[in-house]
């Protein structure tokens, strides 16, 4: 039985990269400190005191976050 195509993906941009790494980091952070169990407007107060305070503009609109980068 021959082995199927392996699947190639496209590298991620760099810019897309330091983006995901930013929110990931602020995501580890905040869950670190305030651990499980609030309410999701907590987590998301959180996540942009903790990317602001870390340079990054970032603005919450219609329950989600966006970032500007």
């Amino acid at each position: 039985m021959p082995n199927p195509p392996k699947k190639v993906y496209a590298p991620i941009p760099p810019e897309t990269e330091r983006i995901g790494k930013l929110v990931l980091d602020a995501a580890y952070k905040v869950h670190t400190v305030l651990g499980p169990g609030l309410l999701e407007s907590v987590y998301r107060k959180a996540m942009k005191h903790v990317l602001v305070t870390g340079g990054t503009l970032a603005e919450t609109e219609t329950s989600r976050l966006f970032l500007k980068a």
